[in-house]
């Protein structure tokens, strides 16, 4: 293939780089002539939907940097139910003046030690839920904890997008104002 001398040669085609891809491109796909399927490029920040938790719309920071996903909630406490452990807690509304937050229960999937951004580890609790981004929705694993004194009450991390989207660092709220809850593309 010859590349226009205008074009930028990049070292993934040559050297000791040749045959790596950069992240986030599928193995089937081509640096060079750009034959990754179409992906969906979402900001650094979204608008999301968790409809079995009921939040309809929550703005959350797209963290590629962090592993995993995490919801800012309160007042968690485990329980028995069928024989499965499950976990009750609080999620403040928007709109909720009182500040007590919305009573939810999800099943527990387990516990996880997640380290936080100050380095320190934690153990949270983890579900399974379904979140909606613009008009895809599908299940990821949520850690639970009180994320109060964050920028933003819900982190998606890699493992919520990998394979999914792109993300645009320089721009916000690509997938639009609207939220489409019971679109079922994964």
């Amino acid at each position: 293939m010859t590349v226009p001398k205008h074009h930028f040669h990049s070292p993934l085609n040559q050297g000791p780089y040749h045959g790596l891809r950069p992240v986030g491109l599928p193995a089937g796909g081509n640096v060079a002539d750009g034959s990754s399927p179409a992906r969906s490029i979402i900001g650094w920040r979204e608008w999301v939907a968790l409809p079995m938790l009921g939040i309809e719309r929550l703005d959350a920071k797209i963290d590629t940097g962090a592993r995993s996903s995490s919801l800012d909630v309160h007042s968690i406490e485990e329980f028995k139910k069928n024989k499965h452990t499950w976990v009750r807690f609080r999620i403040l509304d928007d709109i909720d003046l009182s500040m007590s937050g919305r009573l939810v229960e999800a099943k527990l999937v387990e516990y996880r030690n997640v380290r936080a951004s100050s380095g320190h580890v934690m153990r949270r609790p983890v579900i399974l839920t379904e979140l909606s981004i613009g008009h895809h929705s599908w299940q990821v694993e949520l850690t639970l904890s009180n994320r109060q004194s964050m920028g933003y009450r819900m982190l998606v991390g890699r493992l919520a997008i990998e394979e999914r989207f792109l993300v645009d660092a320089s721009r916000s709220h690509l997938s639009g104002p609207q939220l489409n809850c019971s679109a079922t593309q994964r």
